[in-house]
């Protein structure tokens, strides 16, 4: 009966074309390589990501004769099960980010990672090898084996920006006012004149913009202005003084009096002005007040904006409200004005100790050049002088 098993099994030799005779002994080879294929995902800063292999190892079986390892012929292609190591390195991003499932063992050809709060490429790479599985069969033949090399596959991940959210750079965080500056007005009746300041607080744009693993405060468009009303001329019981010749020198004196301020520190009561006054010489002395705010409240706003755009907030993935500029922005722009603002009180501040002294000064060179001119004229002596 078994001489009958061996001759039947010749015969499948012959038509398989393999010369030889088959008894029960296993050959086991490597067949093909391990291959991989790794797709990684791209993704926001602090955002989730899955990367993923592909992969595959074919074995073979086949039937050998007795005393030649060569093989007879095939008895299968096998799977063999296969066991992965994920790693992560620094690319052009400074960070790594986090793996947040397994990153080893078998079937583990997958993971889960949560990208770093930079910008910039992370290297990943798996490590993808076979069990190998056990070699089956009642005798093995010699060199048999399933134990393929290890391969490994690496790409980047790319982190970028969330939508919206732009690079810090170069900016305008200057201060505009008007230019020309508004004309003054003439229809005040509340007093001389006025500069009107409180109206026009700063408005500015702000941004949350990316640096370096941070989000940076940019205030663009810096806006204000500033504008004047002097008392409308002529109005009942005064004289606008616009030329001296206009005064008759019987009058001369009264004039002189009404124009002369005897102390310009004084905290700007200006001079009697009870029939005699001069609208251009409140010009004179609204517009040095606006001059002088110009340059403290710009000066206030340069410091505000100063330190505000040195105070940048960390992204920080475990921290929902430093995830994306908008976010950052809404935990910031509240203090952020209120710097703003202080810088209106600060400029407030700066010019309160001598506020009318260089507007009583300006007021005064027109004054004083009437008064001389009506001297002159009317040749009134000893002459005012300062």
């Amino acid at each position: 009966m078994k001489q009958k098993s061996y001759v039947i099994a010749a015969l499948i030799c012959h038509v398989l074309a393999y010369p030889c005779v088959c008894f029960g002994t296993y050959l086991w080879d490597t067949h093909t390589p391990i291959t991989a294929t790794l797709t990684v995902e791209d993704t926001d800063l602090c955002w989730y990501a899955t990367h993923s292999v592909q992969a595959e190892d074919k074995d073979k079986r086949s039937y050998t004769h007795s005393g030649d390892p060569s093989p007879c012929y095939p008895d299968g292609v096998f799977d063999d099960t296969l066991t992965y190591e994920w790693s992560k390195s620094v690319g052009s991003n400074p960070q790594t980010g986090t793996f947040t499932s397994p990153t080893s063992g078998e079937g583990v050809s997958t993971v889960d990672w949560t990208a770093p709060p930079c910008t910039g490429t992370v290297k990943i790479k798996v490590q993808v090898d076979d069990k190998p599985d056990p070699m089956t069969g009642s005798h093995l033949a010699d060199g048999s084996t399933r134990n393929d090399p290890a391969v490994e596959e690496e790409d980047f991940a790319n982190v970028t920006l969330p939508s919206g959210c732009n690079d810090a750079g170069a900016h305008d965080n200057s201060v505009h006012w008007p230019d020309p500056l508004p004309a003054p007005t003439f229809n005040y009746t509340a007093g001389w004149g006025v500069t009107h300041t409180d109206a026009f607080k700063a408005t500015y744009d702000l941004e949350m913009a990316y640096d370096n693993c941070t989000w940076v405060p940019q205030i663009t468009n810096v806006q204000t202005n500033c504008t004047i009303e002097v008392h409308t001329s002529p109005f009942a019981g005064h004289v606008d003084v616009t030329n001296p010749n206009d005064i008759p020198c019987a009058n001369a004196l009264d004039a002189i009096n009404d124009l002369w301020d005897a102390d310009l520190h004084d905290g700007g009561s200006g001079p009697p002005r009870n029939v005699y006054w001069s609208q251009a010489a409140i010009v004179a002395h609204e517009e040095k007040h606006r001059t002088e705010w110009i340059d403290a409240y710009t000066d206030a706003l340069d410091a505000a904006i100063a330190t505000i755009e040195a105070d940048c907030t960390i992204i920080d993935c475990s921290d929902y409200w430093t995830k994306t500029c908008q976010d950052a922005e809404s935990t910031r722009e509240d203090a952020i004005a209120t710097l703003m603002n202080q810088a209106f009180t600060d400029a407030e501040t700066a010019l309160a100790p001598q506020v009318e002294w260089g507007p009583s000064e300006a007021a005064a060179v027109v004054y004083d050049a009437l008064i001389d001119s009506i001297e002159d004229r009317c040749g009134i002596t000893p002459k005012k002088t300062r």
